[in-house]
């Protein structure tokens, strides 16, 4: 799915019809307000921080937390929705 704007792309992963990659300035407040979490992508990845993005309360499968741990690998740990 490709959608236009940042924030329809937050809007989509906070309904939980979707896992996204965007920048940071874009999905803070979201993140702030415990809608969404939010993994730091490590900087070998982009010249501008990126953060893999879902919803809140959906489940993180064996798959999914695998990718994640990936990412962490690769650059800088996961951050905190609420201390970011």
């Amino acid at each position: 799915m490709e959608l236009g704007s940042a924030d329809g792309m937050v809007e989509c992963v906070a309904a939980g019809m979707r896992v996204s990659i965007l920048p940071f300035s874009s999905v803070e407040n979201a993140s702030k307000l415990g809608i969404i979490s939010v993994h730091r992508i490590g900087k070998t990845l982009a010249s501008v921080p990126i953060y893999f993005v879902k919803r809140e309360d959906t489940l993180v499968s064996k798959p999914l937390s695998a990718f994640l741990d990936l990412l962490a690998t690769l650059g800088e740990d996961r951050i905190s929705p609420k201390v970011a």
